[in-house]
């Protein structure tokens, strides 16, 4: 089987994945719901500055470190954001793992 096809079986695979689908399920159904939509959206860019501000050595604001805590209490509150979150830890779990393991496979170690 040719590399790049096995990519797109395996992009197909995760697709039609139960996780992924619950995963863009729920994502859709938030982001059309003006309630939740802003205040997901500000929560993960507040996410984003504190992960470049990680990246680069820096220490990460503690303004933005308390909002963002913040606004995880208060989003977690609802089931169904609550379960976004749960499903997006395990999507990103699972793309961490397909790297390793593609990682493993080529000898190449990125630690």
């Amino acid at each position: 089987m040719n590399v790049y096809d096995a990519a797109h079986a395996l992009a197909k695979s995760i697709k039609n994945d139960e996780i992924y689908t619950k995963f863009s399920n729920i994502n859709k159904e938030l982001m059309n719901d003006s309630r939740y939509k802003e205040k997901i959206i500000e929560f993960q860019n507040k996410q984003i500055i504190l992960q470049k501000q990680k990246l680069k050595g820096e220490e990460m604001d503690k303004d933005i470190l308390d909002e963002v805590q913040n606004l995880y209490s208060e989003l977690n509150k609802e089931e169904k954001i609550k379960d976004y979150f749960s499903l997006e830890i395990k999507i990103n779990q699972m793309m961490s793992d397909i790297t390793k393991i593609l990682s493993e496979a080529i000898d190449i170690n990125y630690k």
